[in-house]
């Protein structure tokens, strides 16, 4: 390559490596820095060593917080990412007006945040939500639901509302993969007098299989960042610190704790890390490629 012409790559690739160090290598070491500090934005950080990273381990309100945020994960992704996969056999089937099925099961997916959450607090209303009703003509409840003071409950309330909302989008990727599998796997199976539930088990999930993993891997690491659902829901996030809100609340509250805050970040970061190689250490374990 003539050197004129390396100038001119520089040139053009100069915007994204500047972008790069504005927007991600600077924060990263800076915040790498300030978790070593305690630091609330107005006077100098001050150097406290490993003291927030000790905080992280001992402290009860960030332990609950990532309890929480583990509950979530373990009570959302296993029954979204099955869920997926039935609506996903579903939508394959080649029936009239299939089309619109498939649209109107992705439309929680493109509904506003703030619309859904709107909606699902007035059904989950303690007092005349929907819900309720429901369940009052089976002399059931009243529930208080995301309003109880049982963490679980909530987690699970939350869990039953992200599902809903992201089920159709997972089901689309599982869709699209279910489409290109051969229908001679499937006819060598009828021969061999499998029935539905053996193809599913058998057949469907082993060659959907690679997509499963990938979800679960983008899903696992999107589930730790939740934020706006939490926020939200539990009125400000106050009832129910998940790792999101309770960082955002540190390093934005009322005494900014820009140490702990980006702390908490880095063990989550470590945490996030470990999961994603033990899922790919597992990989070849559970996931069919042809």
């Amino acid at each position: 390559m003539l050197k004129r012409d390396r100038k001119w790559g520089w040139l053009f690739v100069s915007p994204y490596i500047l972008g790069l160090l504005m927007f991600f290598l600077v924060p990263v070491v800076t915040s790498f820095y300030y978790s070593f500090t305690e630091y609330n934005m107005i006077s100098a950080p001050k150097w406290v060593g490993l003291k927030n990273y000790i905080d992280v381990f001992t402290e009860p309100d960030i332990l609950e917080a990532y309890r929480n945020t583990f509950a979530f994960v373990i009570a959302y992704l296993p029954i979204e990412i099955f869920l997926s996969c039935v609506l996903a056999v579903a939508l394959n089937q080649k029936m009239k007006s299939i089309a619109l099925f498939r649209g109107i099961y992705f439309v929680p997916v493109v509904a506003p945040m703030v619309a859904v959450v709107a909606i699902w607090v007035m059904l989950y209303n303690p007092f005349g939500g929907i819900f309720n009703q429901f369940f009052g003509l089976f002399g059931m409840g009243p529930f208080k639901y995301v309003f109880s003071d049982k963490w679980y409950v909530i987690i699970i309330c939350i869990a039953v509302l992200c599902i809903w909302k992201g089920v159709g989008s997972q089901a689309i990727y599982l869709l699209a993969a279910l489409q290109g599998v051969s229908e001679d796997i499937y006819e060598a199976a009828d021969i061999d007098g499998a029935g539905t539930v053996t193809r599913f088990f058998k057949i469907t999930m082993p060659m959907l299989s690679p997509t499963i993993f990938y979800l679960v891997m983008t899903e696992m690491i999107g589930t730790f960042n939740s934020f706006e659902i939490f926020k939200m829901m539990t009125q400000e996030g106050a009832d129910l610190p998940v790792i999101a809100t309770y960082v955002y609340s540190a390093a934005f509250g009322t005494t900014a704790k820009i140490g702990i805050a980006t702390a908490i970040g880095w063990v989550t970061f470590v945490i996030v890390g470990l999961l994603t190689i033990a899922q790919k250490k597992a990989e070849k374990r559970w996931v069919y490629y042809e």
